[in-house]
């Protein structure tokens, strides 16, 4: 069984959510474990189970047709939702050491957890305030958006947006590792990707402070990479940099449009970057044996060559 866990979803335009389908149409991913916040968890599940329909749906039809020709029919693919904060050390904890283990036995898989081959980051959050300030309340704030972030607001940027990386790989690592003495597939290279965005390497007016936050996670995703790269961890850490793509979390962007509007003249395509064009990105890395097997520590990019344009 290949196992992936995809961490920030919230609604069916999430970037998260494009990549768990990705991860098992593109990646060969058969078990696909969600995780939200809380109130996002009825919606969630929801379109979970809308899609999970449709992969008993489509599996029982090719089901059909295989015994028609004497084959075997496949199981559907299966996909998961739990709540966790990834903020909190306690949810993670428990996401992993009771969470993921009931969901799977709840599935009829065996007693043991199974390896994780893959962990998908898509989370990114900062205060309102910190990104949309109010030119009433403080208008220093609205011109100089930066310069008048609190220090509560920064830290609670880079808490939510990079350190939840490092408490996520934390607690998925004893399962994505070839530390088990009964594992000798020294071919096989479990992934972390993390979403990031340009505004962490140049100038993007309205990403306040993401763009620190996103340097900052692109910055863990390196020295994890340097980390748990060796035996007997063995796994890659990357990062898609996705062009600007209208998901809940773009809402909180000043002026979010104009940047898509601004980043579309300037791709080299030009044209909009997809949610399926990254989530594809994302499944390509996520891959433990195929073509990005060499591939870790990188940022790469998918938004029609924006990041190439400069300026």
């Amino acid at each position: 069984m290949r196992l992936a866990i995809v961490a920030g979803v919230a609604n069916h335009r999430s970037l998260a959510w494009s990549s768990a389908l990705s991860l098992i149409q593109r990646g060969g991913f058969d078990n696909v474990i969600l995780t939200c916040e809380k109130r996002f968890l009825r919606n969630v599940e929801a379109i979970v189970e809308k899609k999970n329909e449709e992969y008993l749906t489509k599996s029982q039809f090719d089901g059909n047709n295989n015994n028609n020709n004497n084959s075997t029919a496949v199981a559907p693919p299966v996909l998961s939702c739990l709540p966790c904060d990834l903020t909190s050390e306690i949810e993670v904890e428990h996401l992993f050491g009771e969470g993921i283990p009931s969901v799977l036995l709840n599935q009829a898989n065996s007693g043991r957890m199974p390896r994780i081959d893959a962990v998908i980051h898509s989370v990114a959050k900062a205060p309102s305030l910190a990104m949309k300030p109010d030119a009433e309340s403080d208008p220093r704030s609205a011109s100089f958006p930066l310069l008048y972030t609190t220090a509560d607001d920064f830290n609670s940027a880079h808490d939510a947006s990079s350190r939840s990386l490092i408490t996520l790989v934390k607690h998925a690592l004893p399962f994505m590792s070839l530390v088990d003495d009964n594992i000798d597939d020294v071919t096989r290279f479990p992934s972390v990707v993390a979403l990031t965005y340009l505004g962490s390497s140049q100038v993007v007016p309205g990403y306040n402070v993401m763009g620190p936050a996103k340097a900052s996670l692109e910055a863990t995703v390196r020295g994890l990479a340097l980390e748990i790269g060796p035996p007997p961890h063995c796994v890659r850490v990357n990062a898609v940099s996705a062009g600007p793509i209208s998901t809940l979390s773009a809402r909180g962007i000043h002026n979010f449009h104009k940047m898509k509007d601004e980043s579309t003249e300037r791709s080299l395509l030009r044209k909009d970057t997809t949610a399926d064009e990254v989530a594809d990105v994302v499944a390509f890395l996520a891959d433990t044996k195929g073509g990005s097997r060499g591939i870790t520590g990188q940022v790469i990019f998918c938004d029609g060559g924006r990041s190439s344009f400069g300026g």
